[in-house]
């Protein structure tokens, strides 16, 4: 399987897992991909742990 197949697919499985309404469009075309991201949720940010001074 090439890169962009990889990506492609990874994008509509994802979108599969999180329950979302399907994409309705091939977006194999570049001009039905905008606004593809903004249908997940941001990765969560990472947690900072205090430091503990001995």
């Amino acid at each position: 399987m090439r890169k962009r197949a990889e990506l492609l697919a990874h994008i509509q499985n994802t979108n599969s897992q999180y329950n979302l309404p399907e994409i309705g469009v091939k977006i194999a075309y570049k001009a039905n991909r905008v606004g593809i991201a903004e249908r997940f949720p941001s990765p969560p940010s990472p947690e900072v742990f205090p430091s503990i001074s001995p």
